[in-house]
């Protein structure tokens, strides 16, 4: 976080940009885990959350943030409209949540999704406030008994400030809130070799890699995040209890100064996956192996136990290979 050039490579909103899959965050755990979902963007010099009802330029609604992400290289934000105002008579122009409050109050959250370009966002409108009440569709004062009556699922959450995002706000001295930055993680684990010939004397060994970072950078020396060695002491599941717990917290997030922002910043690391060989990863898993029974977690195929005299010599399979050619 400290060095500038790397810093603004290791984190990046989950892409969608369509018939187009050049990088992890296109994939589908990337657009839709909640642990790789970013919280808060920062756009003209303004921080934006999602749970805030902004003002866009050039449409007289506003809208309540749900979720941020890139398409096509702009930066574009998932929103529900939000209708609110003294008009009794007041007609929604799409599916909508609607609770009519005696005649004075009209309050809705669409169910619809909007797509919002995240450089057009203005200004944040405070949900509570009654600055904006009046004619057309305004942001007005809800009693939260109301809210909750009058919406229901992500809208509720997002309204009453009862979502994931909440986790991650920790308050400033000036009252603000602190920027945070997502970086998922790939861990890495097989044998190191202790000598020259890299057959002998193998450590079990813990890397990590930015997954955010392109492969032909990710792959070079100085980007494998060195975490741990055991020289045959600890074997690699001994040793996976305190990364574990180092990864749970970087969940959680933790403070560190960014280069970038020249302030201190929120890190959260969730972990996108595990890599490793077969046999690695057969072990961190418990797994028997070719020798279990049901080689098979997911369906629970029971193994099939062929009789030693049955299997087919190296011979026979290229004969009936070759056969099988000439028959087509």
């Amino acid at each position: 976080m400290t060095f500038p050039r790397k810093s603004s490579q290791i984190s990046a909103l989950s892409d969608f940009t369509e018939n187009q899959w050049l990088n992890l965050n296109q994939d589908e755990k990337w657009k839709e885990n909640p642990l790789l979902q970013h919280p808060m963007i920062t756009s003209n010099g303004m921080n934006y959350w999602v749970g805030d009802v902004v003002e866009v330029q050039g449409s007289p609604n506003r809208y309540l943030l749900e979720k941020f992400f890139t398409k096509d290289g702009s930066v574009l934000a998932n929103a529900f409209q939000v209708y609110g105002g003294h008009d009794p008579w007041l007609k929604h122009p799409d599916d909508t949540h609607f609770l009519r409050f005696g005649n004075s109050m009209n309050f809705t959250v669409s169910t619809l999704k909007y797509t919002i370009e995240v450089d057009r966002i203005m200004s944040t409108v405070q949900k509570d406030s009654d600055l904006f009440l009046g004619h057309g569709f305004s942001v007005s004062y809800c009693p939260a008994k109301i809210v909750t009556y009058a919406l229901t699922g992500v809208q509720s959450d997002l309204w009453l400030n009862k979502s994931r995002v909440e986790e991650f706000k920790r308050r400033l001295p000036d009252s603000g809130l602190m920027k945070v930055v997502v970086c998922p993680l790939n861990l890495y684990s097989d044998d190191t070799s202790g000598n020259s010939t890299k057959q002998y004397n193998k450590y079990d060994s813990y890397l990590m890699y930015f997954a955010v970072l392109p492969l032909e950078t990710k792959n070079k020396q100085e980007n494998a995040l060195f975490i741990c060695i055991s020289n045959h002491t600890l074997n690699a599941i001994e040793m996976l209890p305190p990364i574990v717990d180092d990864l749970i917290r970087l969940e959680k997030g933790v403070e560190m100064y960014s280069e970038n922002y020249g302030e201190v910043v929120l890190v959260v690391a969730p972990l996108l996956l595990f890599m490793g060989d077969n046999p690695r990863q057969s072990q961190l898993a418990m797994h028997k192996g070719t020798s279990a029974k049901k080689f098979c977690q997911k369906c629970l195929i029971p193994s099939p136990r062929i009789k030693q005299s049955s299997i087919p010599t190296l011979c026979c399979i290229l004969q009936l290979t070759t056969m099988g050619q000439k028959k087509e």
